[in-house]
């Protein structure tokens, strides 16, 4: 019986350490390699004992045992990956799949009844909007932006930090930090008070005087208690939460309690004060606009609601004491390394001394003029990476990751220390040396800035999102400051934001076919720019509508201006285009005959001023098919006018909805320089010469003879009056819009279009001479081209397909939006995502195009000289349902104008002109030329 005893209790032994062996190996299907785990404590022992006082270090050696930059293991019962590769920490810090956080006890704990509130650690709907409101708000009181009033009270707080230095302190709570006879501060506390000071300006619009700072003091000091005594990965007593029973001291639970009580009351008392005091009519700041969503929420009896007292105290928290204790370590940090290397600081000054002086502080406006000042801030952003595991992310769903698979609810941690500590990356990652950011000239240079101290994506400021961070790459074009974000993170599709509004870039030829075909990303982004087109600001037009609306307008308008000749062949408009072109040429040949000629062709004729010379043809061709009617040259005071303002709206709008569609606000501020009094004007001008057409037609309407398509739209206006249908699309000013949508882009981009082709003409005459033999041999000198001629003029035909394709008219297209949630290139793409197909970044992509950079019409040609149409996969006019309506009407023209302009003149230089420029080029809501003369002659 013993026996059997002793050999049950072995088979015991033996069952028990198999059991705790497979446990200690285990590892679900595809999950990255990594150390064993033991019960209870998971793989925590195990980073303990590789390096006990830096855990984020003990990880990077898993990493180099294991012999991979992705690392799995538990602590305790979850389940943790950690990546030491740049491009898979850039891919979860900007996929929405990994956008989840871990409820551990340590973030629990941070509430006195250790519920889970505030902003940092949510996720889903109370996370979006929570943070949503609380930054849209903050921001009216200068949080993430620049603001004049916050600037000078920041100056007042440098002026007492220097003063506290220079001569001591005056208080008691100022001594445990300052030496009595100043010139010694105790860091990294000393440099809290002023931010601290600062940011509470901007919560509640009060500053608090130097007498009255020791609860500052106080905070600061109990705060950067709490954050050296936490850790990224939670602590122990994130993973046995009842040890702080037996050991409360040594698990840290006292201290951290300590800080986190203290943080809670010192705040509650504002909040609750706040509370007492709160005035309806009155909005004294920040918290004032809270108290009101809560109050209402109260009011209304939403017992689940988001705005509650204890979610306010604990968002002020979180968007407070991390900012302003970061800003004190990395100054302290930087002071560190000003002692280990002097020529650094003695750098700084001078560049001080030569920029700003000695009579008064340091101002941001200088900043981009000292750039060795940057520089060293962004280096010791990087080798000293604050939070080097950063955030802890949480996958919401089972997905995959550098071939892995990552079961939902896994705690991810982008290691940003491995990162910016990587020599393959880096270089000489442990050297401190600010010059890694400068260019050859000394100048700040950002695409060597590929450092993640604030996350991933193009860098999102509060308020302006990466607006900014365009306009750094390149403030002209737009598009190509995007085109760089591409280049810098290696992807042929980017994500940041505009303002508030997500984005996303494509550049690669299938992904924008993509985006012009599927009908999920048909939508369109109601941005401010859009909506001041029409009166009060209201939405109205085709261009930037969609849904039904869209759809019912679209498709009206379309179907009975074809039947007037717009998008298809039509005699009776063939010869009206006729009878401009020779009006044209009669211009050119003889001079003005009108005084609103005079301006665009000099008095002697052969000389015309471009881009807008061409357009009023083409929009009196346009007119013919909308209204049946032309106006005669003498008349044209106002269609050159109208050209004009149309220029000026294009020119001054951009492709992605410049700083008003981002902070409408601005209109009230900065009227001139944010455009907003330009592109007023420019749209009051076309709605009421639109308007005038419109009312003129309405006036006379005879519901017995119909006599063009406006009576048309006017008949349905009409039915719906009739029928008492107050929801009908058919309106006055929608009709107005639509016409102007349909119109007067399409005369624009024609004359835009031609002009960059005569730019081309002087800087390739040898293709304005092999036009001109075409047209010799197709048509002759005795009639002018037609569009019967076009089948055989493979080269013309050519030449403007190539003029379409290298200079891109609309770069960005007109932004797209997505109706629902997808998926585009691998990537999740959000509903309400605005999605910019880049036509500029495709149209010069070496992949499709071999020599973008190249004007070669013969791209398009085959081996005999022909067209060949499958060769051109360019897209100047978009596709799918959004294709440019105009098209067929433009492509007409385009081809009309320039066989008619070379068959009877040359292009030429006249005395003093110069070649152009194309870097000159205007950027808007369209690419242009600068406005120019240009010289022509009569063909012998």
């Amino acid at each position: 019986m013993e026996f059997f005893t002793q050999i049950l209790s072995l088979l015991c032994v033996c069952l028990g350490f198999y059991s705790l062996y497979k446990y200690a190996v285990y590892r679900p299907k595809g999950f990255p390699p990594g150390p064993p785990r033991l019960p209870f404590f998971g793989s925590y022992l195990f980073m303990m004992l590789t390096n006990f006082k830096y855990s984020y270090k003990s990880v990077l050696k898993f990493s180099e045992w294991y012999k991979s930059d992705i690392v799995g293991f538990y602590m305790g019962s979850f389940p943790v990956v950690v990546i030491h590769n740049a491009e898979a920490i850039r891919q979860v810090l900007r996929d929405a799949r990994y956008d989840g956080r871990v409820p551990a006890y340590l973030v629990l704990m941070r509430h006195p009844e250790e519920k889970l509130e505030g902003v940092l650690f949510q996720e889903g709907s109370i996370w979006k909007e929570q943070r949503r409101f609380v930054l849209r708000y903050l921001r009216d009181y200068g949080f993430g932006r620049r603001f004049a009033e916050l600037e000078l009270f920041i100056q007042d707080q440098l002026n007492d930090m220097l003063d506290l230095i220079r001569s001591g302190p005056r208080y008691e709570h100022e001594k445990p930090f300052v030496s009595k006879d100043g010139k010694r501060v105790l860091l990294p506390y000393f440099f809290g008070h002023s931010g601290l000071n600062s940011f509470l300006h901007v919560a509640y619009n009060e500053r608090i005087s130097r007498s009255d700072q020791n609860d500052l003091w106080q905070l600061i000091r109990i705060t950067i208690q709490f954050q050296r005594n936490a850790d990224a990965y939670g602590k122990m007593i994130s993973i046995m939460p009842w040890i702080r029973y037996v050991f409360p001291k040594w698990s840290g639970y006292n201290v951290l309690r300590e800080s986190n009580l203290y943080m809670h009351e010192f705040f509650s008392k504002i909040i609750d004060y706040h509370l007492k005091t709160y005035d309806e009519n009155y909005e004294r700041n920040f918290l004032d606009v809270y108290i009101k969503e809560m109050l209402k929420a109260e009011s209304n009896g939403i017992l689940d609601t988001t705005f509650r007292r204890d979610q306010l105290i604990m968002n002020i928290i979180d968007f407070v004491l991390p900012s302003i204790t970061a800003i004190s370590f990395q100054l302290s940090f930087l002071m560190q390394h000003f002692l280990a290397n002097p020529k650094i600081q003695k750098s700084i000054q001078t560049e001080i001394d030569e920029i700003v002086g000695r009579n008064r502080l340091p101002t941001v406006d200088d900043r981009q003029f000292m750039p060795y000042t940057e520089a060293t801030v962004r280096e010791i952003l990087r080798i000293e990476t604050l939070v080097p595991s950063n955030v802890p992310h949480k996958t919401l769903e089972d997905t995959q990751l550098m071939g892995y698979n990552i079961p939902k609810d896994t705690i991810i941690i982008p290691s940003l220390y491995a990162y910016h500590n990587d020599a393959k990356v880096w270089g000489d990652p442990l050297v401190f040396r600010p010059e890694r950011f400068l260019n050859e000239k000394g100048e700040l240079c950002l695409k060597k800035d590929v450092s993640l101290p604030f996350g991933a994506g193009p860098p999102r400021i509060p308020l302006f999102g990466s607006y900014l961070f365009m306009m750094l790459s390149d403030f002209k074009f737009l598009h190509k400051g995007v085109l760089k974000f591409c280049k810098w993170y290696k992807s042929d599709i980017v994500g940041f934001h505009m303002g508030p509004f997500p984005v996303v870039a494509v550049h690669n030829a299938d992904g924008v076919r993509e985006v012009l075909t599927r009908s999920e990303f048909d939508g369109r982004p109601g941005i401010y720019v859009a909506q001041m087109r029409g009166p009060n600001d209201e939405l109205l037009g085709i261009f930037f509508r969609e849904g039904q609306f869209w759809k019912e307008q679209r498709r009206f308008v379309l179907r009975y201006l074809r039947d007037f000749g717009f998008g298809r062949r039509f005699m009776e408009l063939e010869l009206v285009i006729q009878e401009e072109l020779n009006d044209m040429l009669d211009l050119i040949r003889n001079g003005p005959k009108f005084d609103h000629e005079k301006p665009y062709c000099k008095e002697s004729g052969m000389r015309i001023y471009l881009p807008n010379f061409f357009s009023p043809f083409v929009a009196n061709s346009v007119f013919h098919i909308v209204c049946n009617e032309r106006t005669p040259r003498s008349e044209q005071a106002d269609l050159w006018e109208l050209i004009r303002y149309g220029l000026q709206f294009q020119r001054t709008a951009d492709d992605y909805g410049k700083m008003l569609s981002i902070m409408p606000w601005i209109k009230h501020i900065f009227p001139n320089w944010s455009s907003y009094n330009k592109l007023t004007e420019s749209n009051i001008f076309l709605f009421k010469y639109f308007e005038k057409i419109v009312d003129r037609h309405i006036k006379t309407y005879d519901e017995s003879y119909e006599r063009n398509f406006l009576d048309k739209y006017i008949r349905e206006m009409r039915e719906a009056d009739l029928e008492g249908n107050e929801d009908t699309s058919f309106k006055r000013n929608q009709f107005i819009l639509s016409l102007i949508d349909f119109t007067f882009p399409a005369f624009t981009a024609v004359g835009v279009q031609l002009s960059f082709l005569v730019q081309y003409f002087l800087l390739y005459p040898e293709v304005q001479k092999r036009i001109q033999k075409e047209i010799d041999e197709v048509v002759g000198a005795g009639r002018l081209p037609t569009l019967e001629d076009r089948q055989f003029m493979s080269y013309t035909e050519a030449t403007i397909r190539e003029i379409l394709r290298i200079e891109t008219l609309v770069p960005s297209s007109v932004p797209h939006k997505t109706l629902v949630d997808t998926e585009l290139m691998g990537y999740k793409i959000p509903k309400d995502t605005l999605i910019v197909p880049a036509l500029y970044a495709y149209h010069n992509d070496k992949r499709v195009w071999g020599d973008p950079q190249n004007f070669r019409p013969e791209r398009f040609l085959d081996d005999k000289g022909h067209l060949c149409l499958k060769k051109d996969v360019s897209f100047p006019f978009g596709a799918g349902k959004r294709l440019c309506a105009g098209e067929t009407f433009a492509r007409n023209m385009l081809f009309l104008v320039t066989a008619a302009l070379c068959q009877n003149f040359n292009f030429i230089l006249a005395d003093g002109d110069v070649l152009p420029d194309l870097s000159t080029n205007l950027s808007g809501l369209i690419t242009s030329p600068m406005d120019y003369w240009v010289q022509l002659e009569e063909r012998a």
